[in-house]
């Protein structure tokens, strides 16, 4: 038995160190199945600062008798970040450590397993002031083990086909990269791809539209920066910045109509009112200090917050079903559906920056009925 275990741990150590699999009548097929180790990857690049000895994922296939399908998957997965932290950092938990752990909760999955998985992350979520280090062997393990699981969760919550192990590699950043050369390499994918994430996932896809709208924007550089002082804009007066609002509304397509005037008139208050409307605004028209920054914001800062956020939907449930309560932060509302039907909409109030509301998905199992609150000190100092 010693013999057994010892030559499977060798084997698995050159697989690690030379990304091929070799095995009793295992043919090329399978062995393309390995992603080769990126060794371009490297501290100063790299999108984390955190990087594992590769024996250790070696070590962690042995110790808990991984199949062989997923430790192939589990040494392809770490190849392509050349051995790099996918799931913490030296700052902690990243987000979407925290984003998958909230959808394997989603999921309601009760295996021991992940019962033991969901009480580490709830640990390692709410610690304050947490520090990781490499040689911390329980936080490795975690990290393999929420590879191991999301590897479990692609082969059976993705429909067969839609989402290969390619994709499911990048699905967390491994390099920095340029925003708007990751926009191009990424949009260009996504049209290579006959079947992907996009195909089951409508709020990625819808996302990506926009993706594109914005980098052809950025692209064409008609953006024009709106700078005026809001007291002196009034109605039927004429302003450069006028003309440059109108501009800005008409490539985000708020202004249908093809106006280039510079008059503050009736067609740029229901541009803005389609501006405010598709922003989770009141749309009443009125031209703002807070607007004017909104309309300033460039297709490059657009581009990145898209990217962002097509990365956060990979953590949602991608085809979620039954009775639901759907919080759209920034839009401040909060939907309640039925399958696909929406039963009702109400307005919520979201946290500000430094107490931002988490984004997160999870069963609801407890309604409290008049909660109490604590008056904030300073709300009583006034």
């Amino acid at each position: 038995m010693f013999r057994l275990e010892t030559m499977k741990k060798l084997l698995l150590i050159t697989l690690c160190a030379t990304t091929l699999f070799v095995a009793c009548n295992q043919d090329e097929k399978e062995e393309r199945k390995i992603s080769k180790r990126d060794f371009s990857i490297t501290k100063e690049n790299a999108y984390n600062n955190l990087f594992m000895d590769s024996l250790s994922v070696a070590d962690y296939i042995v110790d808990n008798n991984i199949s062989d399908s997923i430790a192939r998957r589990l040494i392809s997965f770490y190849n392509t970040r050349n051995y790099q932290y996918a799931w913490f950092s030296s700052n902690g938990v990243s987000e979407q450590a925290m984003g998958f752990s909230s959808l394997l909760n989603f999921i309601d999955d009760t295996s021991d397993v992940l019962k033991k998985l969901h009480k580490k992350m709830h640990d390692l979520i709410g610690a304050e002031g947490l520090k990781i280090s490499t040689s911390n062997k329980s936080i490795l393990n975690t990290e393999l083990l929420l590879t191991e699981s999301l590897i479990d969760y692609s082969k059976t919550s993705f429909k067969k086909g839609y989402v290969k192990r390619k994709e499911i590699e990048r699905f967390i950043p491994f390099v920095k990269e340029n925003p708007i050369e990751l926009a191009d390499s990424l949009l260009a994918e996504l049209k290579r791809q006959k079947k992907g994430f996009a195909d089951i996932n409508e709020p990625f896809r819808l996302l990506s539209e926009q993706l594109k709208h914005y980098l052809d924007l950025h692209k064409e550089k008609k953006w024009l920066v709106i700078d005026t002082d809001i007291k002196s804009l009034k109605m039927g007066k004429k302003s450069p910045a006028i003309a440059a609002m109108k501009q800005n509304l008409s490539l985000m397509g708020d202004l249908p109509d093809e106006d280039t005037t510079d008059m503050y008139d009736k067609n740029l208050i229901e541009g803005v009112k389609r501006f405010q409307q598709r922003n989770g605004f009141t749309p009443d028209g009125k031209l703002t200090k807070n607007l004017i920054s909104l309309l300033n914001i460039t297709p490059e800062e657009r581009i990145k917050q898209l990217l962002i956020n097509m990365n956060r939907m990979r953590w949602l449930p991608h085809e979620p079903d039954g009775k639901l309560i759907l919080v759209n932060t920034p839009a401040f509302t909060l939907r309640v559906m039925e399958g696909k039907k929406e039963v009702f909409e109400m307005p919520v109030v979201v946290g500000k920056d430094g107490h931002n509301t988490t984004i997160f998905s999870d069963l609801l199992t407890t309604i409290v009925f008049s909660p109490y609150w604590n008056i904030p000190s300073s709300i009583v100092k006034c």
